[in-house]
């Protein structure tokens, strides 16, 4: 940067927090104008975003015309326009109501712009469905960093285990038959709640290995114990740093 600060420029591309549009330019015009800053103007580029944040159709409508979303949609593609190298986006998915939208567009930039993208969010969900490596601060200081699987292995994240159970029947009947199986395999290590239909386990990822033995005596057990469903999830990373 501080070589070559000309060159540095025209590779960074950058959202902030806040959407910072100019009321009286379209939407072309504004990927026009940005492109030009970054000494990149492409014709074709700009159809391709257009085409690729699904706002082809609003290329001529003023910036105070366009819905929350779209304007979000516009100050994340203006990040990514001129052929920008390395992205800085400042909490791009602010808006509840559109943040899968915006998750399934960062998705696909990532995968098709190959470039390297800086995101700050407070939400872990987040993080953890968009980031490759995830920073986490608090207070200033860095914490950690790393993937999600290794920021999971590190803190020994639990397991989830499911079972649905026949609504048709008395399922406490049963309940202890399979907390006799769950058991036999886990010892007692492990916890368990049960609401309605559903049993809900926790299961130690240090036993993990276990699991695949836990889940055949199980299937062999379902009709006898009345068992529609059998799932097994991790913890997410919201569960485990909140």
């Amino acid at each position: 940067m501080s070589l070559n600060s000309k060159e540095a420029r025209s590779l960074l591309g950058y959202c902030p927090q806040h959407n910072i549009l100019f009321d009286n330019l379209t939407v072309y015009e504004h990927l026009v104008l940005f492109s030009n800053l970054k000494e990149n103007f492409n014709s074709n580029e700009i159809d391709e975003m257009l085409e690729f944040i699904n706002l082809t159709d609003k290329k001529h409508v003023l910036a105070k015309n366009l819905s929350g979303g779209m304007k979000r949609k516009l100050s994340v593609a203006i990040a990514f326009i001129g052929n920008s190298k390395v992205i800085v986006l400042d909490e791009p998915c602010m808006d509840p109501q559109s943040r899968h939208l915006a998750w399934n567009l960062l998705k696909k930039f990532k995968k098709e712009k190959k470039c390297t993208i800086f995101m700050t969010t407070h939400f872990m969900d987040e993080a953890e469905y968009l980031g490759d490596r995830i920073a986490i601060m608090s207070k200033g200081s860095l914490k950690c960093f790393g993937s999600p699987t290794y920021l999971k292995s590190l803190y020994e994240s639990d397991y989830n285990m499911v079972l649905t159970l026949d609504k048709n029947t008395n399922n406490n009947d049963f309940k202890d038959d399979i907390l006799k199986v769950v058991k036999s395999v886990l010892n007692d290590s492990f916890t368990y709640t049960k609401i309605n239909t559903e049993l809900m386990f926790k299961l130690p990822a240090n036993q993990s290995e276990k699991f695949p033995q836990l889940l055949d005596n199980l299937e062999m057990m379902k009709k006898k114990l009345k068992i529609v469903n059998v799932s097994i999830s991790a913890n997410t990373l919201e569960q485990i740093f909140f």
